[in-house]
């Protein structure tokens, strides 16, 4: 079994990708020429098993993915904001995941670390949050979509067009979640 690349493999990596790779235009460069950036922004997970660019066929310049632990709306919202201010984003997916390891710990859990780590940050950890889902993924991705809908720092026109989903793992779908 082989073993997971270590980040000097992935530099070397780079060395044999650098003489096949196609520069595309600059944000400037392509503006200038009349067109505009990405319309959509995808927020997922960055499972490595949950790939936007690849479960949505995405090219460049189709959409912006922001990966955030458990598809978490808030943790992407600077983010967002930021992205729309730039390209003027149209549309919003939310994109969860099955078996995500999300599921698998709790917030609660992570602060007890992180407190017996750095007592002395006590105050910054307790309002941190690491995109623990409770419940089911159906409700998760109805809670971050209605969180992005209620968000004032989002433009009125956007936070009408988020929608969510979940991607199944074992069979590539991708179900929409009213």
């Amino acid at each position: 079994m082989s073993h997971p690349p270590t980040a000097s493999d992935l530099i070397a990596r780079n060395t044999t990708y650098q003489p096949t790779h196609h520069p595309t235009a600059t944000l400037s460069e392509r503006f200038a020429s009349g067109l505009k950036g990405p319309t959509v922004a995808i927020i997922a997970c960055p499972d490595p098993r949950c790939i936007p660019e690849t479960f949505l066929n995405l090219t460049t310049w189709d959409a912006v993915v922001i990966r955030t632990a458990g598809s978490n709306v808030t943790a992407a919202l600077p983010t967002l904001i930021a992205i729309d201010k730039l390209v003027g984003l149209q549309e919003i997916m939310v994109v969860n995941h099955t078996d995500c390891g999300a599921l698998m710990y709790r917030d609660d859990e992570i602060r007890e670390t992180l407190r017996a780590r750095a007592p002395r940050m006590a105050h910054v950890i307790e309002q941190m949050a690491f995109g623990e889902i409770t419940g089911t993924l159906e409700d998760r991705v109805t809670e971050h979509v209605a969180i992005a809908r209620r968000c004032e720092l989002l433009r009125q026109e956007l936070r009408e067009k988020v929608t969510g989903y979940i991607y199944d793992l074992k069979d590539g779908s991708l179900k929409h979640v009213n």
